[in-house]
């Protein structure tokens, strides 16, 4: 929401998130999704001029991990069976800019026996130069934006 320009909206559902799981007794609050994950780590930053929240916030934030950040930190609990597969990881783009999650993902695939993880070197940033700059890949352009001619709009 607040990369959509929707701030107001975002500070009211962002306390009200830090509400619903005060309380709650947790070691972590675990997202799947890294542009939720990276929002949600970011209260502490969007609510840190607000008195009432800004310390709640900074507790909540800390508590956030994305899951391949806790699954990395286990061992396995059961046998990995082999992969025989060349494969090629492809950062998210919340994940790795915003969160600064980039091993982890790598980490869990290593331990799956003879699978080969090809690194590919900056797909992203070669075909689509903007996209290397900025985690905020889901916000929408104001009308003013698309009025623009394409070559001018970033």
């Amino acid at each position: 929401m607040v990369h959509a320009g929707e701030e107001a909206a975002a500070l009211d559902l962002a306390k009200k998130t830090i509400d619903a799981f005060e309380g709650s007794n947790v070691d972590a609050i675990v997202s799947n999704a890294a542009g939720c994950g990276s929002n949600i780590k970011d209260y502490a930053y969007l609510l840190r001029d607000d008195s009432a929240y800004a310390d709640r916030a900074r507790t909540f934030s800390a508590k956030c991990k994305d899951v391949s950040e806790i699954l990395a930190g286990l061992e396995s609990r059961a046998a990995r069976h082999p992969l025989k597969l060349r494969v090629a990881f492809h950062d998210s783009c919340h994940l790795q800019h915003a969160q600064g999650v980039r091993s982890q993902p790598r980490a869990l695939l290593s331990k799956i026996p003879e699978l080969q993880l090809a690194e590919i070197p900056n797909p992203l940033s070669a075909a689509v130069p903007q996209a290397s700059t900025t985690s905020s890949s889901l916000t929408l352009p104001t009308p003013s934006e698309i009025a623009k001619p394409a070559s001018s709009r970033h």
